[in-house]
């Protein structure tokens, strides 16, 4: 155990990706900003071995971490633990709805 604080790394308006699928534009509907979210690891998933979900407190399911972004995030999370919380940053559209969220990782 380090005797030095972890340092964090914040990511800042992250698209969520997959909204259109699933019916996880209901749950979206349903969302507010600033609500808190789980960024769930996924390393079973048949996909993309890096895949990071994100989902509602409920459990409803919003989407996915971008491929790229969860290649390097994906790690952090196996050391540091499979779920991270985050925040809404961002709801925008009226029919079909975009997400971006906020959220730490620990980077040492």
């Amino acid at each position: 155990m380090s005797i030095f604080p972890i340092t964090r790394y914040v990511y800042e308006g992250v698209p969520i990706v997959g909204v259109t699928f699933n019916n996880r534009q209901e749950a979206i509907h349903k969302m507010e900003l600033d609500e808190v979210i789980q960024l769930v690891r996924e390393p079973n998933n048949a996909y993309d071995p890096n895949a990071i979900q994100v989902k509602r407190l409920t459990g409803e399911e919003i989407g996915y971490i971008p491929r790229y972004m969860a290649e390097d995030i994906a790690p952090l999370m196996d050391v540091y633990g499979p779920i991270v919380y985050g925040t809404v940053s961002w709801l925008m559209g009226v029919e079909v709805r975009g997400v971006r969220v906020k959220f730490e990782i620990p980077t040492e």
